[in-house]
């Protein structure tokens, strides 16, 4: 009997530590995606939003592909509906071409999570 109720409070215990350290690494992606947010609409003093900041970041061809990717990762962890729109027009579910092309699967996970799925 007492070898099953350690065994329980030692599964207790580490279902705890899980979940804490799911919780701070999930806590600390958001924290993260709304710092760069902040840095787009820095660069992008001129849009009313962070929605459109992102949009704006996201067409610009005279942007990166690593800053205009960025932007499309900030739009699925801040699940950016507005930029649903953009995302879908770029995303050709073919191979990813990161020197010329958006991560296409980057836009399937932000479309997936704009459009309410995880």
């Amino acid at each position: 009997m007492k070898r099953s109720k350690k065994f329980f409070v030692v599964m207790a215990v580490l279902l705890a530590l899980g979940l804490t350290a799911y919780a701070a690494l999930y806590g600390w992606i958001q924290m993260t995606a709304h710092q760069k947010v902040d840095a787009v609409r820095a660069a992008y003093p001129q849009a009313n939003s962070d929605a459109e900041a992102l949009i704006r970041q996201i067409q610009n061809e005279s942007e990166s592909m690593q800053m205009r990717n960025t932007a499309v990762w900030i739009a699925g962890r801040l699940r950016v509906k507005e930029a649903l729109p953009v995302m879908k027009s770029h995303y050709s579910a073919q191979d990813c071409e990161h020197e010329s092309n958006l991560c296409q699967h980057e836009l399937e996970k932000a479309i997936k999570r704009c459009g309410g799925k995880i």
